[in-house]
C-alpha cells in the first residue's frame, strides 16, 4: 500500500514504528480517529474501543497477482468525501482511478468509517452493486 502513497508517508509510517512500536508496529491511538475524519460522538467511540495496533508488514507487503482478475467483475467503489475529513486528499486519486476504469462510484459523506458513521447508506450501495450486476 505504501508504494500508492506519497513517500513522505511511508516515511512517517516507518519512523513511527521505529520510535514507538519495536520497529514492527504503527500504534493506535487517538491520531488514527482524527485522521479518519471521526467527530466526537458515538461513531467515535465505537471505533476507540475497537481501535488496535497495525503491524508495518500490511502496510508494506507487496502482493503477487497473476493476472487482474478483478478487470472481468463489476466493482462499486465507496469514497468517502467529507469536508472534515484529513486524508481524503490520498484517497482522492483512488475514487479518480476507479472511475476511469468504469467502476461505479459512490460519495459518502463520511470520513474513513463510512461502514460505522453511516451503516445502512453503506449497506444499500453494497446491495444495490450486488443487485445491479
Amino acid at each position: 500500500m505504501l508504494d500508492l502513497l506519497p513517500p513522505e508517508t511511508g516515511n512517517y509510517f516507518r519512523d513511527l514504528a521505529n520510535k514507538h512500536g519495536d520497529g514492527w508496529r504503527l500504534p493506535g491511538g487517538e491520531g488514527h480517529l482524527d485522521l479518519w475524519g471521526l467527530q466526537p460522538g458515538e461513531a467515535r467511540e465505537f471505533v476507540r474501543e475497537r481501535l488496535s495496533d497495525f503491524s508495518l508488514r500490511c502496510f508494506e507487503e507487496q502482493l503477487a497477482l497473476p493476472a487482474n482478475h478483478k478487470a472481468k467483475l463489476p466493482a462499486t467503489f465507496v469514497s468517502c468525501v467529507a469536508d472534515n475529513y484529513p486524508a481524503k486528499p490520498f484517497f482522492r486519486p483512488f475514487a479518480e482511478k476507479a472511475r476511469l476504469s468504469g467502476w461505479d462510484v459512490r460519495e459518502v459523506n463520511t470520513g474513513h468509517d463510512c461502514h460505522v458513521e453511516r451503516p445502512a447508506e453503506v449497506a444499500e450501495i453494497l446491495l444495490a452493486g450486488a443487485k445491479s450486476h
